[in-house]
């Protein structure tokens, strides 16, 4: 489980002003980077393409959680508020995005409201019920490429229009096979990791070739002590480091 925002930081005027949309990847770059390296200025976490502009709230009402992250991270995407969030800190010098959050796919409502399937969603009551109404789309069918095509699409004109579209890199690395010692992850995960690598090929392929800025990262390696536990995308530090570096390539180059 990872949901919380990068704590413990410290910043200074050099720091670059980042905007998170994203998950795990994005979150704990920024989190184990160097002190000094990236001020957060917000992290849009728990909400896929799918569900932007394609408010649900009528569908689901008001959830609580124990966590004020956790309930803005839902409330967010039950509103489907992510554009009004990058429109409200367009003056970052980066925006950091990552796909992970995509890998649960999302329940479209016959209202057409759309929201994420997130593990903080389904943890309550009212989320689960709610749900029993919508439809699914999984990640990596063919129905939810396309319409996230559609989505990134539109997603891409907005950042343009708000003069962002230079700034958005998306950190891409491979979901990890094994730990540091060689072993493999568990066996039913290793199944689920080669599908979503390829799954995830295709999307990064799409971003590609519209232009977007994509950091690949392969030979990925998964931390057995990860602060967020055991997962294919909880990495050793040499992952972090060397989106972190990459991430710094793209701002420098920026910056001339």
């Amino acid at each position: 489980m990872c949901f919380e925002e990068p704590i413990g930081q410290s910043f200074s005027a050099e720091s670059i002003k980042t905007f998170i949309f994203g998950g795990c990847v994005s979150r704990d770059t920024v989190a184990f980077a160097r002190p000094n390296t990236f001020s957060l200025q917000r992290y849009v976490a728990r909400q896929s393409l799918l569900s932007v502009g394609r408010n649900a709230q009528q569908d689901i009402g008001e959830i609580d959680l124990a966590s004020p992250f956790q309930r803005r991270m839902l409330k967010g995407d039950v509103n489907g508020d992510l554009l009004a969030e990058i429109g409200k800190h367009s003056d970052v010098e980066l925006l950091i995005w990552d796909l992970i959050v995509e890998r649960n796919g999302v329940w479209e409502f016959p209202s057409g409201g759309i929201v994420t399937n997130s593990a903080e969603l389904l943890r309550t009551d009212r989320g689960k019920d709610s749900v029993r109404a919508a439809r699914k789309i999984g990640f990596g069918t063919e129905e939810h490429f396309r319409r996230w095509q559609g989505a990134v699409t539109l997603f891409a004109a907005h950042l343009k229009q708000v003069g962002m579209d230079e700034k958005v890199v998306v950190l891409a690395p491979e979901w990890a096979r094994h730990f540091p010692d060689g072993r493999s992850l568990p066996r039913r995960r290793s199944r689920d990791i080669e599908r979503q690598n390829e799954n995830f090929a295709r999307y990064y392929g799409e971003l590609r070739r519209m232009n977007f800025s994509v950091i690949e990262v392969s030979h990925t390696v998964a931390d057995p002590d990860h602060r967020w536990g055991v997962a294919p995308f909880h990495f050793t530090s040499s992952a972090y480091r060397t989106m972190e570096s990459r991430l710094l390539d793209r701002v420098e180059a920026m910056r001339r």
